[in-house]
């Protein structure tokens, strides 16, 4: 199924129509969402960004859940686990450390959200960053993708939704 057309205003959980979106919850929704679906972005906005391989940082407070990630990603085709943080300023370090292509990035984590969100932005611009949060709330995502972010996947407790978004980024 073709993704929805959006304003960039707007963020719609893949794989929804625009008539599936008017009775779906945004807090609900477990796909990944992204700016503008299937469509360029508007002429101010950046270059799409586009990772050059399949180096993988994952900056997540929860070991469990970086654990996970990196159980799943060790037999993937194309993804590389190349480094971990827990926080904010070891995700800096790291990120200089590692030379990640795709960064995923929790908002909860110490330091975590829209201000590392930018700082990331400005300091790496060919960095794709998709968040992967628990909060499902549209005002988190909007703040996040306005910050700087690519991508916004929820937490669902499944990887699935994950693994697809960094597949179709890499």
């Amino acid at each position: 199924m073709a993704e929805p057309m959006s304003t960039p205003s707007e963020t719609w959980p893949v794989g929804l129509t625009a008539d599936q979106s008017s009775t779906a919850s945004p807090e609900l929704s477990a796909g990944p969402v992204r700016r503008w679906p299937d469509a360029a972005p508007p002429a101010d906005h950046d270059e799409v960004r586009r990772p050059a391989s399949g180096r993988v940082l994952v900056c997540d407070d929860r070991c469990e859940v970086r654990d996970a990630i990196e159980l799943a990603l060790r037999s993937h085709p194309v993804l590389r686990l190349v480094g971990q943080a827990e926080d904010a300023s070891s995700c800096l370090r790291e990120i200089d450390r590692c030379r990640p292509d795709l960064l995923i990035l929790d908002v909860n984590m110490p330091g975590g959200g829209p201000s590392i969100t930018r700082e990331l932005r400005r300091r790496w611009p060919g960095l794709f960053i998709l968040v992967y949060s628990s909060h499902g709330q549209q005002r988190v995502r909007e703040q996040m993708l306005d910050a700087g972010a690519d991508q916004f996947v929820l937490k669902t407790g499944r990887l699935r939704p994950l693994l697809t978004a960094l597949a179709a980024a890499a």
